[in-house]
């Protein structure tokens, strides 16, 4: 009986033990929305950088651990993304669209519904998709707009020029 009450004792303190151990997820967000009446420039914790637009909001963690996501919240922002192929950076929308890269620019949009999102690639390669469906692949110069609600996507045709030109004269 005593063996068998010092086995409890020691298995209840390993189990307390293991579990008082366990730590809460700590993770520190920021939240960036443009007040400003001009583009906002935002360096992000792994020395990407982005162009929020006026009334534009992201929501990141202070610190990248095991992955680069930020949360797009609204309106438009340019990604230019710093590469790290073992830690692929990700853009993720209210609507579940998810844009995927590993090292390029590009601009996404959400609209004010944010049924509509379009995401136009400057430079490199970017996935587009959510959880039911890849809506596309992108290189140089390509687009798509996809509605959230009804997963319809379009493919359009984008000049580097009309994606950049929004920041780019007014700062």
């Amino acid at each position: 009986r005593i063996a068998a009450m010092l086995i409890l004792v020691a298995g209840c303190y390993y189990v307390f033990h293991l579990n008082s151990n366990k730590t809460a997820d700590t993770t520190k967000y920021i939240s960036q929305i443009n007040n400003s009446s001009k583009p906002q420039k935002i360096i992000l914790p792994d020395n990407s950088f982005v162009w929020l637009d006026v009334k534009a909001s992201i929501k990141y963690p202070e610190h990248f651990k095991d992955s680069r996501s930020i949360s797009l919240l609204a309106g438009k922002v340019f990604f230019n993304v710093a590469h790290n192929a073992s830690k692929p950076f990700t853009v993720v929308t209210d609507g579940g669209l998810k844009t995927t890269v590993l090292g390029t620019a590009f601009v996404m949009e959400q609209g004010g519904t944010n049924s509509m999102v379009k995401v136009s690639v400057l430079r490199g390669k970017v996935q587009v998709a959510d959880m039911e469906t890849k809506h596309a692949i992108l290189t140089r110069n390509q687009g798509v707009e996809v509605n959230n609600k009804t997963k319809v996507a379009n493919f359009i045709v984008v000049d580097s020029l009309e994606m950049t030109g929004w920041f780019a004269s007014k700062v």
